[in-house]
Order: structure tokens, then C-alpha cells, then sequence
């Protein structure tokens, strides 16, 4: 297939793009710099196509051209490290692409072959939408949240053509070269001199290796039938706050502290900053039995807590 890609050069694409031409796959990457047109050729992508997410046009008439669309781009530069990040407005303008990209693989000249839309989503969202351990989010369950609306009620319905996936992403995927939620939690304990957690920190989120992640996606476009919804998470128990909290500190040799979230809430917000002290003390477990069966799935690396106190560099 001739696959376009967004977020080629990332975490996760710069996973998937090899396993894609390893494959047989043409790869069409949208890059937004020089340097991220040196990663995607190395990588094996035919085509690079420069230019950004904003860009509606663009993206649809790239998307008109090929047979799949991979949507991975969400720009994470300053998490954690800017006080002007805006992780929700980063959300809004990833979730607003895949609109464009629907409307131009569903345009396509070529209607000769089912075209394939994969969308990236979080299972965190399912926790924003009432989600938690005694309603445990799968597969089937469908929602919509402002802060990051994937469309997919909205694209089945309005293209019904493609076929229309959405993978939700844990909200922490690990390996080399990750810069999302754990990097910030390291980030956030060295500065502060201790390992925080809030409450009891007995909540439960979902995690899964970039490498098992990659995995999904390209089983998703490869023996997908049907319109679908996958999680990618190794383990629907997946792990309590405070047990992440307990490995951190004994890898970081700082002490362990809990931070309470009654009163004004201004303590947890001094400590972790307003974004993540609103998430960390959410409930974030789901299944993923469904990705499991119908893809024939399974988790090869580590789980969280093992690969952290197996390798040192996620603390250098």
C-alpha cells in the first residue's frame, strides 16, 4: 500500500515507518524541517512532503493520493519545560488534521481499494469521560471529550467509505527517546528533590512499549476488515501511581512524598504544574481484549516497571 504518515520522525513513527517498508509499504512522510526529512529518508520513506498539520489543504490533497493515512503528529516541544505549553491546544490542532486527511483519502481518484484512516487517540480521555476502575473502558466504548476529540462517530458517518480506526494510546508509552508523561515525571522529581504522588496514589493508568505500540498500528492497517476502535496497553491492570512513584525513587535515590489534593489544590499544582496534577490523580485503567483477539496481539517487551529498573538511561 502507499501510505501517508504524520509524525513520521516521532517517538512512535520513527518505530513504524521501518516495520511499514520492511513490509513492502511505499511511505509518504509529511515533514515539518531538514532534519526531519534526514530521519524519514533514513528511515525508508520514498517521499518526503513538507509542510504542518495546520495546513488543511495540504494534507488533503497528500491524503488524496495514497491508500492509507497513519495520523500520529502532536507537537509535545516545550511539555514539561514551557510555561506556555498548551498541551489541550496541542490536542485540539492534532485532532482538527485528521478531519482534513479524512476528507482527502475519502475524495481519492483511485475508489478501487478500501482506503484506511488511522487516527491517534488516548485512553485518557476515557478517564476525562467518567471512565475509571468500576467502569472499565474497552474497545467498544465510544466518546468524545473537547479536550481531544478523535471524530470517529463523525468520520464513520460522513466518509463511510474508509475504513475508519482509532488507536488509543496509553498515557504513558516508554522507551529511548520518549518525552511524554514519564520524562516529565523524572524531570519533575530531580527539580524538586523528592518523588511526589497525590493522595494514596492508588489509581491505576495503562502504559505500553513504543516498540508493542508500533506493533498495533501496523497490524491495525494491515489486517484490519472493518471499521474499529484498538487500545494500545500491555496489561489492562495495569500499575498504581504509587508503585511507579516507589521505583522512581529507588532509581533516583530521592525520598518518597505524598501530596494531598483537598483544600485549594495549590500544593499538588506547585509540585507537578497544572496539567499534570489535574491527570495524575485520574483513574486510567481499560481492556484491550478486543485488540488482542482481532488483531492477534500480543506484548513482547517489558512492562513499565521492570524495563525502568532494568535500564538506567530513562534517568540519565
Amino acid at each position: 500500500m502507499k501510505v501517508f504518515i504524520t509524525g513520521g520522525s516521532g517517538f512512535i513513527g520513527t518505530r513504524i515507518i521501518p516495520l511499514l517498508v520492511s513490509n513492502g509499504h511505499e511511505v509518504i512522510g509529511l515533514s515539518r524541517s531538514e532534519t526531519s526529512d534526514k530521519i524519514l529518508n533514513e528511515l525508508g520513506c520514498k517521499t518526503t512532503i513538507r509542510g504542518k498539520i495546520e495546513d488543511s489543504s495540504l494534507l488533503e490533497k497528500t491524503a488524496s493520493t495514497v491508500d492509507a493515512v497513519i495520523h500520529l503528529a502532536f507537537n509535545l516541544d516545550g511539555f514539561g519545560s514551557d510555561p506556555t505549553y498548551d498541551y489541550f491546544k496541542e490536542s485540539i490542532v492534532a485532532s482538527e488534521a485528521i478531519l482534513h486527511l479524512a476528507k482527502g483519502l475519502s475524495s481519492s481518484e483511485n475508489k478501487s481499494k478500501d482506503k484506511i484512516l488511522i487516527n491517534t487517540s488516548g485512553i485518557l480521555g476515557g478517564a476525562i469521560a467518567g471512565f475509571n476502575s468500576e467502569n472499565l473502558l474497552s474497545e467498544k466504548d465510544i466518546f468524545e471529550t473537547p479536550q481531544r476529540p478523535d471524530y470517529y462517530s463523525k468520520i464513520s458517518i460522513d466518509y463511510p467509505n474508509l475504513k475508519n480506526i482509532v488507536i488509543r494510546l496509553s498515557p504513558i508509552v516508554y522507551g529511548k527517546g520518549e518525552k511524554g508523561f514519564l520524562k516529565n515525571l523524572i524531570l519533575i522529581s530531580k527539580l524538586n528533590g523528592f518523588v511526589g504522588y497525590l493522595n494514596q496514589g492508588l489509581n491505576k493508568w495503562t502504559s505500553i512499549h513504543v516498540n508493542d505500540a508500533a506493533e498495533i498500528y501496523v497490524k491495525a492497517l494491515e489486517k484490519n476488515k472493518e471499521t474499529n476502535i484498538y487500545h494500545a496497553l500491555s496489561s489492562k491492570d495495569g500499575f498504581k501511581i504509587k508503585d511507579l512513584s516507589i521505583t522512581l525513587s529507588g532509581k533516583l535515590n530521592l525520598p518518597l512524598r505524598s501530596i494531598e489534593t483537598s483544600g485549594d489544590g495549590q500544593e499538588s499544582i506547585k509540585v507537578f504544574g497544572p496539567f499534570i496534577s489535574m491527570v495524575l490523580p485520574l483513574d486510567i485503567p481499560a481492556s484491550n481484549d478486543l485488540t488482542r483477539e482481532k488483531l492477534g496481539w500480543e506484548p513482547k517487551e517489558l512492562d513499565l516497571l521492570d524495563e525502568l529498573n532494568k535500564n538506567d538511561f530513562y534517568f540519565a
